[in-house]
């Protein structure tokens, strides 16, 4: 056959047309823990959503994806582009016209759990910045994450249809594609626009501003399109019957969308939420985004941008301190505006979501206040949370139970870390390098490393150590307090003990502890000390009042044991200890000599003698109540043979 050149140019852009489409492609979609550089940018969604009846959860839409190519495809790697979608249907899909096959894949991810996904390969070539439209038809049921407790995903609930961008357990942890189809991947930000079609009587609240709301023909149309970025699970949408609360924070409309049952008490839960964007923007950077927006919903709450998912069961606690509210305002700023490049990064967001908690405790009741809510953190994470979870980093950690995609550590643990490395760097370096961080990923996506270069830029300290030991590593500081008799004063020396449980803790050398003592001249101290490179503190002191205790921190410190050493004869050295110290409902006495008994007695701060016991001769271990016991400091008197010993005792609950 003889061929003319153009016509031979002809066959070859129909065989490419044809060989494309069922090539598969090296490319590899990201994980939710494994950032992977796409072939592709997703600019924005534009999403045409149609909701017949609210209860059955049935949705048929079209959602059009635009995409900027970032690498030139070639044969072996024709242009293609991964959108999760669970549940739902993909009835057909386009690009430049022509239609292209979804492929169903399926990725491995840890243990037996897999992520499904679909990629679809065009029929044409690119180059880079060439621009393209993936339009994509839809339909089916949403569904949530699944499982015994489901939180992730679509739910009808309570009047309230509303979807919720991540999950606790799901595999997938961002969860928006239980009813939208994207690529379902924090590191790739995008614009959005929604026209959510509902029955009249309903309204839909979602995320950006409300740019078009009309009624047809026995339907409401509304229309929200966002005027910044966002990662796809932080969108959302909630269909309800909602009368919408308006007021502003500054220059920043606040919509509240509440079922009418609960709009008086939604008035008195959200009074201090102009004070709560006030402060937050005096320790970061103004507010973001062009609406402040809670919806109620059954389950939540959920930091989606701009519009945060709020569970009824807290508006009607009519709370104005508002905790929760206060936390998932945070995160507008830290999840929201800079977000993390893949959910191992997931304490940039909760940790400092809820440290934004404890500085809210500080606004209202200055810095006792904020003590006195981190030290409920410190109580939390290791006498409940450690216990529950098990014990691991901030950074990248395990997300089967007992833990999950969200485990309380990152929260709790986290918030006291931070807290630590503020006094580390004092307040003028901490907050200017949170303002350096969130000003240098404004509206983009951050890691660990991003957060700690721009601390140790404003700071110009080498935060390497603190990184280690306190967000990639894992645990808790344990101390032995020992007192040694140094004639009128006592040698008080506080010791890092390894965790039996786990030998692989190490000693924390960046370990900041407030101490309160009277030092040898009678003058009263409260200071923070630091460990040595050996886990070690020592002072001479008359008395030892506090330990984790004063005016200035709380650190992740737990003393395991307090023990008084009376070795004055030089010979036979005997020794009393107290554990757990500080202890809760009780505490267990060792003492090293026993031929005799030993007479216990509890004393309060003003001499009052409220607990009295015996331990027989031949008994060295002995354990008794302090239930009855208030928080606060004590003393624990021991005589054997005539000669008392003291140690102090701490109680918290």
């Amino acid at each position: 056959m003889n061929v003319s050149c153009s016509n031979l140019s002809v066959l070859l852009a129909v065989a490419i047309v044809l060989t494309l489409p069922t090539m598969l492609s090296s490319q590899q979609i990201s994980l939710p823990t494994e950032f992977r550089q796409q072939r592709f940018d997703v600019l924005s969604y534009d999403a045409d959503i149609h909701v017949d009846t609210v209860p059955t959860r049935e949705i048929r839409g079209v959602v059009k994806m635009v995409v900027r190519w970032t690498a030139p495809s070639t044969l072996s790697e024709p242009p293609t582009v991964f959108a999760h979608l669970l549940s739902c249907n993909i009835d057909s899909a386009f690009m430049r016209g022509l239609r292209v096959a979804p492929r169903t894949q399926k990725e491995p991810l840890l243990g037996t759990d897999t992520m499904q996904y679909y990629s679809f390969s065009a029929g044409h070539m690119v180059q880079i910045d060439d621009v393209d439209t993936l339009t994509m038809y839809y339909s089916g049921t949403m569904t949530d994450e699944g499982g015994s407790q489901p939180w992730g995903g679509v739910h009808f609930e309570d009047q309230v249809l509303y979807g919720l961008g991540v999950g606790f357990f799901s595999p997938q942890v961002s969860t928006t594609q239980h009813w939208l189809p994207c690529y379902d991947h924090p590191s790739d930000k995008a614009m959005f626009r929604g026209v959510f079609n509902v029955p009249a009587n309903y309204d839909a609240a979602s995320v950006g501003a409300r740019t078009s709301d009309t009624v047809v023909a026995g339907r409401r149309i509304v229309e929200w399109t966002t005027a910044e970025p966002f990662a796809t699970y932080l969108l959302t949408f909630s269909i309800a019957p909602y009368v919408l609360l308006k007021s502003n924070a500054g220059a920043t409309p606040i919509e509240i969308y509440t079922l009418a049952r609960d709009s008086a008490s939604a008035r008195i839960a959200f009074k201090l939420l102009p004070r709560m964007v006030q402060m937050l923007e005096s320790r970061f950077i103004p507010y973001p985004f062009e609406k402040i927006g809670y919806c109620g919903t059954f389950r939540g709450a959920m930091e989606h941008q701009t519009m945060i998912s709020y569970p009824v069961s807290l508006i009607q606690r009519r709370d104005t301190i508002n905790d929760v509210a206060l936390h998932e305002l945070a995160h507008q700023w830290f999840g929201d505006l800079v977000s993390p490049l893949d959910f191992r990064h997931a304490w940039l967001t909760e940790s400092f979501a809820t440290y934004s908690e404890c500085l809210w405790r500080e606004e209202l009741f200055g810095f006792p206040g904020y003590l006195t809510y981190v030290n409920g953190k410190v109580n939390d994470y290791i006498k409940s949370t450690s216990k529950s979870e098990g014990v691991f980093a901030l950074y990248d950690f395990p997300r089967k139970a007992p833990s999950s995609n969200y485990p309380v550590t990152i929260y709790s643990k986290g918030a006291v870390v931070l807290g630590m490395l503020r006094w580390h760097l004092g307040d003028s370096a901490f907050f200017g390098g949170l303002r350096n961080y969130l000003t240098a990923h404004f509206n983009s996506t951050a890691t660990t490393a991003d957060m700690k270069a721009s601390l140790e830029l404003v700071s110009g300290k080498d935060l390497t150590s603190f990184f280690n030991e306190w967000v990639f590593g894992k645990g808790w500081a344990k101390l032995v307090v020992t007192y040694r008799r140094a004639g009128a004063n006592w040698n008080v020396e506080l010791q890092q003990v390894q965790h039996v449980s786990d030998t692989t803790i190490p000693v924390f050398t960046t370990l900041p502890v407030n101490v309160q003592y009277t030092d040898v001249n009678g003058v009263d101290i409260d200071t923070v000390l630091t460990s040595d490179v050996s886990g070690r503190i020592v002072l001479t002191a008359q008395k030892v009042s506090g330990i984790n205790a004063g005016t200035k921190l709380r650190s992740l410190v737990q003393i395991e044991k307090t023990v008084n050493v009376d070795d004055a004869d030089g010979v036979n050295p005997r020794s009393i200890s107290l554990s757990p110290n500080p202890a809760d409902d009780a505490c267990t006495l060792q003492r090293s000599m026993s031929s005799a008994p030993a007479y216990i007695s509890i004393v309060d701060s003003i001499g009052r003698t409220l607990i009295t016991k015996v331990i027989d001769a031949n008994t060295t271990t002995s354990t008794f109540s302090v239930a009855e016991l208030a928080n606060g400091s004590y003393t624990v008197r021991v005589v054997e043979n005539g000669q008392p010993l003291s140690l102090p005792l701490v109680i918290t609950r």
